[in-house]
């Protein structure tokens, strides 16, 4: 049983016994009792401070707490003080007192916030130190309550933010698919629409019967491609998943090192609990870092996924689109050595070997 429960006890037996007068009596003398305690700790911490900071001019860390062993005070002690002597210099002197009427354990408590910085704590956190000074926080277990509080309706309002970001992102990247999707659609139509002007403009003569050969190897080579293609898109479907864990893992990663950073932001450094919850920071830290590696990681590899898919498929457009359906549609019999068609056959014929000598040279590079 704590103190605080012990102390109400008390006061509940002698109140149902018909004590009230003695009860409030009692009460101003355990007010007054707090207060010099709380005086009277203010000043040592004050001399502990001062002490401090002339231990520290001999560069040795383990100093101060030497001092303090051999007069009697024990660390716990000792940094209490002194936090609540440091605590008070930022205050006015209405808040010191305020501070100096607390009963001793919150006042403690409040001490160990009030000397982290104040960017360093959360809006929540600096509230519920207004509810303190304001006298609507009396106690310890109401302000770590409000604390707690306040941390949950953080992590309630960033899980919102985030959803609504996510959710945010999912409509862009459909708006943007969409919109792909339209323009792609848009330019096939434009392409099947002259393509059927050439044709009736100009009647293809497709010459599969005399080179079945030829129009066999074109075919095979094509069918390949295809195949290529799609075993390259279903890799980059599966890399693409496989991120979309990564971004999940990397997110609850983060969400769990932004808990942490409130609950130690709370933790006076002499809580048995500030190494552990320390120690799990850090941790915390470097994995959101390792998770965040491994995304930009799977960025750069879908990326390559990406570039490779599509320079197949324009490569697979420009052959079996225009190159391949030439070569069967002409026609020896009806080329002449000296007409435009064959000289432009010709120039084609070194472009195209000119292309494969240099692509085999950039091959030839790679290391």
């Amino acid at each position: 049983m704590s103190e605080n429960d012990l102390n109400v006890n008390f006061y509940n037996s002698l109140s149902a016994n018909g004590s009230d007068d003695i009860v409030n009596e009692l009460k101003i003398h355990e007010q007054n009792i707090q207060q010099i305690v709380l005086l009277s700790a203010r000043a040592v911490g004050q001399q502990l401070s001062e002490a401090r900071s002339i231990l520290l001019s001999l560069n040795s860390d383990d100093s101060f707490d030497l001092w303090i062993k051999t007069i009697g005070i024990s660390r716990a002690t000792a940094y209490r003080q002194i936090n609540l002597y440091e605590a008070s210099l930022g205050l006015d002197e209405d808040n010191q007192n305020l501070l100096d009427a607390l009963p001793k354990s919150l006042a403690y408590a409040v001490s160990n916030v009030l000397i982290k910085d104040k960017e360093q704590r959360s809006e929540q956190t600096n509230k519920a130190l207004e509810s303190v000074f304001d006298g609507d926080i009396k106690s310890l277990p109401e302000f770590k309550e409000a604390l707690a509080e306040k941390n949950q309706e953080i992590a309630s309002k960033d899980a919102e933010l985030n959803y609504s970001i996510e959710n945010a992102e999912n409509w862009k990247v459909e708006v943007i698919s969409l919109r792909n999707d339209y323009d792609e659609l848009n330019s096939a139509l434009k392409d099947a629409q002259e393509a059927l002007a050439e044709k009736e403009a100009n009647p293809i003569i497709r010459e599969v019967e005399r080179y079945p050969d030829d129009y066999k190897r074109l075919k095979i080579e094509h069918d390949a491609a295809v195949a290529k293609l799609e075993k390259l898109s279903s890799k980059l479907n599966a890399e693409t998943n496989l991120r979309k864990e990564l971004v999940n893992q990397r997110d609850a990663a983060r969400e769990r090192s932004h808990n942490l950073e409130l609950r130690l932001s709370t933790t006076s450094e002499n809580d048995d609990n500030y190494e552990y919850l320390k120690n799990q920071l850090d941790e915390a830290n470097f994995k959101l870092k390792a998770q965040e590696n491994d995304l930009n990681k799977k960025d750069l590899e879908l990326a390559k996924f990406e570039s490779a898919t599509n320079y197949i498929s324009q490569a697979n457009q420009s052959l079996d689109a225009t190159l391949s359906p030439l070569l069967v549609q002409i026609n020896p019999d009806e080329l002449e050595s000296d007409s435009p068609l064959y000289s432009a056959l010709v120039d084609l014929q070194q472009r195209t070997n000119n292309w494969s000598q240099t692509m085999s040279s950039r091959l030839s590079e790679v290391k």
